[in-house]
């Protein structure tokens, strides 16, 4: 018979085995879907179409309402977010959406923050800093003061320099304060690429400090604003002055660019970012101050800036937009619109994080 003939039997077989094999997808798909909420599925979708399709950059955006307003910039330690909501900070996985972790013990705001890719520091109005674990979330050390604190930075693995409003800058050594350094009124610690730190007062001489040397040496001055350390040349740091960018390197006042400004932004291969008052975003070279690309778009003053993998920089204007800039063809790669102004807008491995001045979140990936 017909049935009996060798091809039709394989044919039948093979088949049989597809029909088996579509059942089996279906039932998988089924049990996902009734088990994964829908956002969670996007995401996964979204993953797969980004790692494994070759897709770039997707726009999506969901917004998370914040109980607290952002009182401190969060940041980014890889692919996690650190938000500081009044005593507390949590850790966030952006992607997933999900809170990996609670840091508490803080009993007043937290007033500043910084981090590397195994610990994170927190100084508060409790007069208090604290050194966390950024794996576990369990509390290290803790730094007691006598004022509440203005800054604080890791300058390396167990070694953390505290500013307090007006003491003495503390530098520390696995949970001891090692040396006492007698600059006062700090607005910031910025860390260089030397691992040296720039102590930036509210309004006077910037002093450069390293554990090579016991002396610092005045390097910027006047009223400062948006300092911020390059990644070369090495040591090198940027800050608006006046509105003008000093870029000072060697220790020294180096370079003057007179471009009205209101935010600045390190990139690499020696280039700085610059937000100006008249809505552009100009790249500048570092090593001799010149301009290297304008960027034209916003129609309002920029006034926060982020760099971004491959290449890219976001930008945030008054006008309640935030554009995504290839600087490798100086093209708008995306605009985004938001409600309100922006307050804080961080840069992750895989996107953008932007909050409001109403507390409210929104991720672009």
């Amino acid at each position: 018979m017909l049935s009996d003939h060798p091809k039709t039997v394989k044919v039948c077989a093979l088949k049989e085995k597809k029909m088996a094999e579509k059942a089996w997808i279906e039932s998988i798909v089924a049990i996902v879907i009734d088990n994964v909420p829908a956002r969670a599925l996007c995401l996964i979708v979204t993953e797969y179409s980004r790692e494994f399709l070759g897709v770039p950059y997707q726009a999506s955006q969901f917004c998370i309402k914040s109980e607290l307003r952002q009182q401190v910039t969060p940041i980014s330690v890889g692919n996690r977010l650190v938000v500081p909501e009044g005593a507390s900070l949590f850790v966030w996985n952006v992607r997933r959406d999900e809170c990996l972790l609670e840091l508490r013990g803080h009993t007043e705001l937290v007033t500043t923050i910084h981090g590397n890719d195994t610990q994170i520091v927190s100084g508060a109005r409790d007069s208090a800093a604290r050194v966390w674990d950024i794996h576990t979330g369990r509390c290290i050390f803790v730094l007691p003061h006598p004022d509440w604190l203005t800054a604080v930075v890791c300058i390396k693995p167990g070694t953390i320099a505290t500013a307090c409003y007006e003491e003495p800058v503390r530098i520390w050594c696995d949970g001891e304060c090692i040396r006492m350094l007698d600059y006062r009124l700090l607005e910031s610690l910025v860390l260089l690429s030397n691992q040296q730190v720039a102590f930036v007062p509210f309004c006077g001489p910037i002093h450069i400090w390293g554990d090579a040397f016991e002396s610092s040496i005045d390097m910027l001055s006047g009223t400062l604003y948006s300092t911020v350390a390059l990644q070369a040349p090495a040591g090198a740091l940027a800050t608006i002055n006046k509105g003008d960018i000093l870029i000072g390197r060697d220790h020294a006042n180096a370079i003057l660019i007179p471009k009205n400004c209101e935010s600045l932004c390190s990139l690499a291969r020696g280039l700085l970012a610059s937000g100006g008052i008249d809505g552009e975003v100009c790249i500048w070279n570092a090593y001799t101050g010149d301009l290297v690309q304008r960027l034209t778009g916003h129609a309002d003053s920029v006034h926060l800036l982020a760099a971004m993998p491959n290449n890219k920089l976001a930008s945030a204007s008054w006008d309640k937009t935030v554009r995504v800039w290839d600087l490798t063809s100086g093209r708008c790669a995306h605009v985004f619109e938001t409600k309100n102004d922006l307050q804080d807008l961080v840069a992750l491995d895989f996107g953008l994080v932007a909050f409001d001045n109403t507390g409210e979140k929104s991720v672009w990936i």
